[in-house]
């Protein structure tokens, strides 16, 4: 073959992979139960909440939609920070930390009971002294810090070693301290434990008008795991969000929980939201997507004569998917709830397939690739702009 057109045509096949869409954006796009959003961030911030599992704690779902939604009305910053490095897992590319301790952590999907993991679905314990580095990179402005811990001392943490209590005040809650900032700090900033303490979260904003897009996700969370956190919820309530995004179930659809369990699960956990958010506040949740699951096999095949035994990995569609998915639709319409149908979105029945073909989705057929997470994100957004009004 002509060497021209062999280039031409493997050009051809690597753009056409890779702009293949394995979904259609305008039919599908769609708030379901929808109600008008009223955003108004000429006078103040638009704050939103995700909460999830995995597919949202690496940020990538979310901080694609937080893009979109700060480029469209304003960025009043990055939100919730949280030092996911410290603790050995994965976290927001949106920012660093950093530390020359070895920090232990608590984790929400260890809630199998009451337990006291807060707002970011993990904390880290901080002996005295512990240092942790933060360097937002998405948001480089000064921000406007809040620190969210337990303690015996209400100044059990300090900013940039600053030792001067008149820099910021601190209010006890019922079960934890919640210090708020007067001046705003630099984007490069450090943390230090003046005295033993379990740090749950930090809060970052920027100072000015726009969408503030905090995001709680935890590898292998379940809806039971944050009720079992009343810390959580109590923490929540601080935020005061306009908007809050549920996206959980897929952990569900790969356990054995009867789905008349899941959705009691679904109303206690929609009661509470409902009870440290204000009359004004709004929740969408989002629908699991389709998965496979993986099963492995022992086959025997004669190589060269002899008969050798050999294990095959392959995937099977896992039909609880839209089983959890069809109990998250029958409670959104028993409550009149608004929800966002990803399942539906990327395919339907089977449809993980057609994703991890075309590159959005990982080889586990659970995940998404980093260009799959961006694409539900973009038609999240899209969806979302349909019921956004600008006062």
């Amino acid at each position: 073959m002509n060497m021209k057109i062999s280039t031409l045509i493997s050009i051809l096949f690597i753009s056409i992979k890779h702009y293949a869409q394995p979904v259609s954006f305008d039919e599908l796009s769609i708030v379901h139960n929808a109600k008008v959003i009223t955003i108004d961030t000429s006078k103040r911030v638009f704050k939103i909440v995700h909460i999830g599992d995995s597919h949202i704690q690496a940020d990538l779902f979310s901080g694609k939609i937080r893009s979109n939604l700060q480029q469209q009305y304003g960025n009043a910053g990055i939100g919730l920070l949280f030092p996911y490095k410290s603790i050995n897992t994965n976290g927001p590319s949106t920012y660093r930390t950093s530390s020359i301790n070895k920090l232990q952590a608590n984790k929400i999907v260890r809630c199998k009971s009451e337990c006291s993991v807060g707002i970011a679905a993990y904390n880290v314990i901080l002996p005295t002294n512990a240092e942790i580095g933060f360097m937002v990179k998405y948001d480089t402005m000064p921000q406007h810090i809040q620190l969210m811990y337990q303690s015996v001392n209400a100044d059990a943490i300090s900013i940039n070693n600053d030792m001067d209590t008149n820099n910021y005040f601190t209010v006890q809650m019922d079960s934890f301290f919640y210090a708020d900032y007067k001046e705003k700090v630099p984007a490069n900033f450090t943390i230090k434990a003046k005295s033993f303490s379990v740090l749950n979260g930090i809060l970052s904003n920027n100072g000015n008008h726009g969408v503030l897009y905090y995001t709680v996700g935890a590898n292998g969370a379940t809806i039971n795991n944050y009720l079992n956190s009343n810390l959580f919820f109590e923490q929540l309530k601080q935020l005061q969000p306009d908007l809050v995004i549920v996206s959980l179930g897929t952990n569900e659809s790969v356990s054995d929980i009867a789905l008349d369990t899941f959705y009691n699960y679904q109303s206690m956990f929609h009661a509470k939201l409902k009870a440290v958010t204000s009359d004004t506040s709004n929740i969408i949740y989002t629908t699991p997507a389709d998965n496979f699951k993986k099963h492995k096999s022992i086959i025997r095949k004669k190589i060269k004569g002899k008969w050798r035994k050999r294990n095959v990995k392959y995937y099977v569609n896992n039909t609880k998917a839209k089983e959890i998915r069809n109990t998250i639709i029958e409670f959104c319409n028993a409550t009149n709830s608004m929800y966002w149908d990803l399942y539906e979105v990327m395919g339907g029945e089977k449809s993980m397939k057609n994703w991890v073909n075309n590159g959005f989705a990982a080889k586990d057929h659970i995940h998404f690739t980093k260009s799959g997470y961006e694409l539900q994100g973009d038609l999240f957004y899209k969806a979302l702009q349909k019921i956004l009004t600008l006062k």
